[in-house]
């Protein structure tokens, strides 16, 4: 009962019920509506990666709330306590990865190279020639791509587990 009072950003399960999974079903719902719709205008895939990225954050954030709440029983400062998290749990590495370099425009990660920003997305110019048509030429945007939507759909179930008791803190915090 105390957690409502707290606010949204007043503990770690407040964050993650009340920021990280709604920017999640936010961008679950949008990209599920421009599929029903068939919406692939650039503006609209534009929408899509921003609110991809939103959702990615959201989740990606959930260690530092967890630490903040937390530091007196983890004993550890937050870059540990990321390592821990990152080796046990390899969803949310390649969570990481994929926030960090969109936030920093670029990670290097060791043994897997450089992670870029715009590798989270695809530009493409199809010019079609066809002598009953003519020509055209089409600017085609695709993002966020399917192998990152899967890292945070999987990244999403390991909060999901977490929050609804499949998994401790405990389970998070010890090495």
């Amino acid at each position: 009962m105390r957690e409502i009072f707290l606010g949204p950003l007043g503990s770690h399960k407040n964050y993650i019920s009340h920021i990280a999974f709604p920017n999640v079903q936010e961008y679950l719902s949008f990209k599920q509506q421009n599929q029903e719709q068939g919406q692939t205008s650039t503006p609209a895939k534009y929408a899509e990666l921003r609110i991809f990225l939103n959702a990615l954050n959201a989740l990606n954030n959930i260690p530092d709330y967890l630490f903040s709440e937390h530091q007196d029983k983890i004993k550890a400062d937050i870059k540990s306590l990321r390592r821990v998290l990152m080796k046990k749990f390899p969803e949310l590495e390649r969570l990481a990865d994929l926030a960090n370099a969109a936030k920093h425009c670029g990670r290097y990660n060791d043994g897997k190279g450089w992670t870029r920003a715009q590798d989270l997305q695809r530009a493409a110019i199809n010019v079609r020639i066809g002598s009953t048509i003519g020509q055209s030429v089409e600017y085609e945007f695709l993002g966020p791509l399917p192998e990152h939507d899967a890292i945070l759909r999987d990244a999403f179930t390991f909060w999901l587990s977490y929050y609804h008791g499949s998994r401790s803190l405990d389970d998070l915090i010890k090495a």
